[in-house]
């Protein structure tokens, strides 16, 4: 048996389960009740057509850069540093990391430049474009989680990326794609 203080319990409960039910069902569209949080978007380039890249270039801030640029058949080449050959695969590679970069937040509200090192960024990836725009990301200091990047777009909105696309991207000042050519007497794998 059931006690009567149970009972209570039990119709208050099912009053106020009533009670969020049609509060909520009585709200007008879209008010939650709070401020909204931007939602970030999707990825960093937003519709960027990776076909339409002319020259992609990544500069470091001790002065390290590597340039490729797409020539007429499409094919890529090291600009600089200068090789004979050039690892399109790796090139093709670091332009599909850049295009699928995912937005992992968008801060709000902006912090200073200086706080999340975009005032002297770390990197600078620069692309040309066949319309003649060049998008330019500026790469600043690691999240203090060190799982993310501080990014910014041209003059758009600070935003939070996963590190591993931007350590490939940024690793190929460093590491160049040259293509290793075999030497002779060396068998080709």
């Amino acid at each position: 048996m059931i006690k009567r203080s149970t009972w209570i319990v039990l119709g208050v409960f099912l009053l106020l389960l009533a009670g969020a039910y049609l509060w909520q069902r009585n709200q007008p569209e879209g008010e939650t009740g709070g401020e909204a949080t931007p939602t970030p978007p999707a990825s960093v380039y937003n519709n960027l057509d990776a076909t339409k890249i002319k020259s992609f270039q990544v500069d470091d801030s001790q002065g390290g850069s590597m340039v490729v640029e797409r020539d007429l058949t499409g094919m890529w080449s090291l600009v600089k540093p200068q090789a004979e050959a050039t690892d399109a695969g790796r090139v093709e590679a670091a332009i599909s990391q850049l295009t699928a970069m995912m937005v992992l937040s968008q801060l709000d509200p902006q912090p200073a430049q200086d706080v999340v090192g975009l005032n002297a960024p770390a990197y600078v990836v620069t692309l040309k474009m066949s319309d003649g725009t060049t998008p330019v990301l500026k790469v600043g200091k690691v999240t203090p989680t060190s799982s993310g990047y501080y990014v910014q777009l041209d003059k758009g909105p600070i935003l939070v990326v996963s590190k591993i696309g931007v350590d490939d991207v940024v690793g190929l000042v460093a590491n160049p794609p040259v293509q290793l050519t075999p030497t002779a007497g060396t068998p080709a794998p």
